[in-house]
Order: C-alpha cells, then sequence, then structure tokens
C-alpha cells in the first residue's frame, strides 16, 4: 500500500468515529417558510414512536414532502439525500462511506429503484465537500434544505461529529430526517426528533462487549487504559469503568495521549505495563495507537491487549506488524478482506457492487476491503429498508419507519445480529462481537459471541428518556 494510501486509511477513524457528548444549542437562527417540491402529502400531524413526539404543524408548510419527485408516466420517482464530507485534503478518505451506500443505492436503482407503497423511486445522492469544516457544513446544509429553495429529502451519513454538531438544531427545525450521522456516541443519536445514528458499534457497547469476554477468559483481569486526550478519552474511560461495575474484571490504570500523529508513547506505556496490569486496552488515536501496541511488545508485557476507539481499525492494526498479532476488538460487520467471508452470499454481492461501482466510477474507486466502505455499504441497505418499510415518502414516515427498525443481518453485519430502534431507542450498534486480529493476514475474525445490549443496556442512564 502506498504511504498516502496508508495516511488516508489511518486517519478517517478519527473522523469517522469521534462523538459528541452534547447536543447542539439553539443559534437562534429563524425557521423560514417553504413550498413543498412534491404532491406526496404527510398523513398525520405526529410522528408515533419518535421520542419527544414532533408535531409537523412546528415544521416549515411543505417540508414533509419535500424532495420528492412521485413517478410518472410509468417511470420511477426520485428521492434525493445530501451526504456533507471531505473530498480532498489529508480526510479525503471520508468519501469512502460515502462511495460504499451509493454503491448499494446504485444496485436498487438498476433494478427500478426501491419500492414504497406500491410505487418505485431511484436514490439519488448530492455529496457536498466540505472540507471536514464545519463552517462549510452549515452553508452546504443551508444551500441544500432551506426550505425557501428546493431542499433535498433527507441529509445522509454527514461525516465528523463536529459538522453533524454545527447543522443539527437547523436540520431538526426545518424538519430534516439525520440519517446515520457517522458517530459512535450514543449522544448524538439521541439528539433531536429528527436523528437515527449510523449502524456503528457504540463505544459503551464496545467496552461492554470487550469486557464481558475479558471477564471469562481472564476473571479478575486487571485493566490498564491509554485512552485519547480529551472528551473522548473521557467516555472511553467511562464506558470501560461503568462495564467493570459489575464484572471481575477492574480499571487499575489510566493514561492520556494527545490526538495528535503523536508516536511517542513510550514513557506512557511503560508507566502502565508497571501496573502489571494483565489487560492493555489501547485506544489511542492515530500513530500512537501502532506505535503504542510496538513499545508494550518490545517490553513483553504480558498483557492481553485490546483495542478500542479508534484504534480499532485494521489500518492502525496493520501498521504495528507482528505487535498486534492476536489483539481483540468489538465490531458488528464482517472484515471483507477475510477469506473466511467468500462463500457468504452476502459478502459476494458487496464484492461483485463495488466492482461494479469502480468499473463505472474510475474516478471514485474504492478499495472493497476498506471498513469505511462497507460500513457505508451497510448504511445503504438500512435506508433502503426503512423506505420500504415506510407507509409513504414522506420526512415524516421515514422517521417513523428509521423509529421501529428490525433489520437482521443488514447488509455487512456478523451473522446472529439484529439491528433494532424503538421509540426510546435510537442506537443501532448495541450489539457486537469480539473479533481477533491476524497480523499476517491483516484480518479480523470473531472469536466471542454475540454480545446484544438492545434496548439500551450500555447506554449511559441520563441519555436514555424515561430511564
Amino acid at each position: 500500500m502506498a504511504p498516502t494510501r496508508r495516511l488516508l486509511r489511518s486517519l478517517l477513524p478519527l473522523v469517522t468515529v469521534l462523538a459528541c457528548v452534547v447536543a447542539c444549542s439553539d443559534d437562534g437562527d429563524p425557521v423560514a417558510d417553504g413550498s413543498p417540491t412534491s404532491t406526496t402529502a404527510a398523513t398525520s400531524t405526529t410522528i408515533d414512536g419518535v421520542v419527544d413526539e414532533v408535531d409537523l404543524d412546528d415544521c416549515p408548510p411543505g417540508a414533509d414532502a419535500s424532495g420528492v419527485t412521485p413517478p410518472s408516466g410509468g417511470d420511477p420517482g426520485s428521492i434525493r439525500v445530501v451526504t456533507t464530507h471531505a473530498a480532498d485534503g489529508a480526510f479525503a478518505g471520508d468519501a469512502r462511506i460515502s462511495y460504499g451506500a451509493q454503491a448499494r443505492f446504485a444496485v436498487e436503482n438498476r433494478r427500478g429503484g426501491v419500492e414504497v407503497a406500491g410505487q418505485r423511486y431511484l436514490v439519488e445522492v448530492s455529496p457536498r465537500n466540505d472540507a471536514a469544516d464545519p463552517v462549510s457544513t452549515r452553508q452546504h446544509v443551508a444551500d441544500a434544505f432551506d426550505p425557501e429553495g428546493t431542499p433535498a429529502f433527507a441529509a445522509f451519513g454527514m461525516v465528523g461529529t463536529e459538522n453533524v454538531l454545527a447543522v443539527r438544531d437547523q436540520l431538526a427545525r426545518w424538519c430534516v430526517p439525520d440519517v446515520f450521522p457517522v458517530s459512535s456516541s450514543a449522544a448524538v443519536s439521541v439528539v433531536g426528533g429528527w436523528s437515527v445514528g449510523a449502524p456503528l458499534v457504540l463505544e459503551t457497547t464496545e467496552a461492554w462487549a470487550l469486557v464481558r469476554y475479558v471477564s471469562e477468559v481472564r476473571p479478575d483481569a486487571r485493566m490498564a487504559l491509554l485512552v485519547p486526550a480529551g472528551a473522548r478519552g473521557d467516555r472511553i474511560q467511562a464506558a470501560f469503568e461503568d462495564a467493570t461495575r459489575d464484572s471481575t474484571a477492574s480499571v487499575v490504570a489510566v493514561d492520556r495521549v494527545p490526538v495528535a500523529v503523536d508516536t511517542d508513547v513510550r514513557s506512557r506505556v511503560s508507566a502502565l505495563a508497571a501496573t502489571e496490569a494483565d489487560v492493555f486496552v489501547n485506544a489511542a488515536e492515530l500513530l500512537s495507537c501502532p506505535a503504542a501496541m510496538r513499545v508494550a511488545d518490545e517490553l513483553s508485557w504480558p498483557a492481553l491487549v485490546l483495542a478500542a476507539g479508534g484504534c480499532a481499525s485494521s489500518s492502525f492494526l496493520g501498521q504495528a506488524g507482528p505487535a498486534a498479532e492476536g489483539v481483540l476488538s468489538a465490531t458488528n460487520l464482517m472484515d471483507p478482506a477475510n477469506e473466511r467471508w467468500a462463500d457468504n452470499d452476502r459478502m459476494a454481492d458487496y464484492h461483485e457492487a463495488i466492482d461494479r461501482w469502480n468499473r463505472d466510477h474510475p474516478d471514485h474507486e474504492v478499495d472493497p476491503n476498506d471498513q469505511p466502505v462497507a460500513l457505508g455499504w451497510t448504511m445503504g441497505e438500512l435506508f433502503l429498508q426503512a423506505l420500504a418499510g415506510s407507509e409513504g415518502v414522506t420526512r415524516s414516515e421515514l422517521m417513523a419507519s428509521l423509529t421501529a427498525m428490525t433489520a437482521t443481518e443488514p447488509g455487512l453485519v456478523l451473522d446472529g445480529i439484529t439491528l433494532t430502534t424503538g421509540p426510546a431507542d435510537r442506537w443501532l450498534g448495541e450489539a457486537a462481537r469480539v473479533v481477533r486480529f491476524d497480523a499476517d493476514t491483516a484480518t479480523n475474525a470473531p472469536v466471542g459471541a454475540v454480545a446484544d445490549f438492545e434496548g439500551g443496556q450500555a447506554v449511559p442512564v441520563d441519555l436514555r428518556p424515561g430511564a
């Protein structure tokens, strides 16, 4: 792999899984009136099943039917969604999530479109390059969804926590579904009445799944954590401490490393090893992740090594070389690079579709083995399922479907995992399996049973409505 490509792959997890812990504050912008762009009408004045039911009378006039072109003369209609991500610079790799989703939509469009309430619709994606800049994201959202213009139907898979936060309130005021913003924080999924988070394993699910597995294979484990400095590190630490509260494992030491391309972690890892903890949880970001793996190996620290947060990416682990052999992490997706899935029908369909995408879009070619592409593909599949389960093509009916989902093994989700949402459940990443990294092939394979925490079991109490 070329150095530039490797750097992009290693940088991506920082953007795609950095999470938020607070909601956006209202910035005081007025809500503009607008006109419908479709003749499809809403069938209710509230969205059943949505936390803190949303009254459509508070939405801009015509907003519920925005972004949809009805079928006509035997031709399918169209549903236009907008995604924002960096398309150039250091974070250009963000676009791979969108390309994975677009590849899934392309398959459905070639079949004549997704069927919703007896009629077929093509899904059209309008990508916007925000260069990972929240100010740019805000401008793109204003251009795409201002009800005084020709607004799109929904926001889909916006990348970057700060970027999502910058537009959260505006999307809610304009009654725009914020579908699968890419974040592993439970907080992002419950902000406002118009958002359902992406099917990434939540930070809390990750910690609970790993602690459950460790408690079985290494009773009374003493865990030492290396986490990123700042709020994300606070959340990861809290997740592991909460997960160990009712287990035989315990957190005995925590150290923090700056979130930067910083590989000078020897003193921190040495201090953690000196505690004689028998489990090392490496959640360092960027190149600090593989560097910490190598230092632990050089110290001959006989600890079981877990990778968490952005460090769980096979791109990072691969850069650690033999030091990453046997490292455990938690995921809900099959590893598309692992040959064990070669005979899996869903994986075969995925590889065939990505090959077709690459032929049709040589300027946006992607590696089917990249995890972000697999994530995007799965997000696209879930969106199509939500549309197919809707009673009509309006924003409110989509939200009603998104908040009442039961999806068994969609996209590349591992066998045995069902993703669900409900009236007080906006989290699709509540089940996972522990996987083991093979340094020779740079792939992951499951070693544990499904750890299912559906219904908010692993979500902080303050984020569970009515808890």
